[in-house]
Parts: structure tokens; C-alpha cells; sequence
């Protein structure tokens, strides 16, 4: 089962498995699973949907972030916004974070 932390490999051999559909959207990139069903989710303590630490998925915020100053910038043209949306967004999910 996705998002459960189990204490072995063993363990997670064990769990059943269900049907999985991918759909992703052309512009943003969101991908999501069209056969989910919340039934079938066990929301224990062992349920985990933290994404922070996939490494994937920090990647994919930095880039979000760098496209964000970089759209601003080229929008305003004015170097003093460009400069502030850049500090805006220097400590935001940086690539010297800690992974």
C-alpha cells in the first residue's frame, strides 16, 4: 500500500496491492491515480503522505520556484522586482537544502 511505512521488505511484500491509472495534466504536470479509492486506505499511524522526503519531489519545487522568479522577471522587467521575487524565493526548497 502506498504511503505505509512497513518495518521490513517482507512486510511490505505482504500488503495488498490495488489498481493503479495514472492521469497527468499537460500543463501543470499534476499526475494523479484514476482508480483511488480512500476505501482501500489504511490511515494508521503507519500512513505517511509526507512528500519532503522525496527527493523527486524537491527537485520538482525548485524548478517550480526557479520558473516563478524567472516568468516575474521577464513580466515586470524591472530589475528592483526581479531582485525581490529572486529573494523571495532564494530559501524556498533550495538545492543546499538537506535531503
Amino acid at each position: 500500500m502506498q504511503n505505509k511505512l512497513c518495518r521490513s521488505r517482507e512486510a511490505a511484500l505482504k500488503e495488498k496491492s490495488v489498481p493503479v491509472a495514472l492521469y497527468g495534466c499537460t500543463t501543470c504536470g499534476f499526475v494523479f491515480n484514476a482508480e483511488f479509492d480512500p476505501k482501500k486506505v489504511d490511515y494508521s499511524a503507519a500512513y505517511d503522505n509526507t512528500p519532503d522526503h522525496s527527493v523527486f519531489f524537491r527537485r520538482y519545487l525548485d524548478v517550480l520556484a526557479k520558473r516563478s522568479v524567472f516568468k516575474r522577471a521577464l513580466r515586470k522587467k524591472s530589475s528592483w522586482r526581479s531582485a525581490a521575487a529572486k529573494e523571495c524565493f532564494s530559501g524556498v526548497y533550495s538545492t543546499s537544502a538537506p535531503r
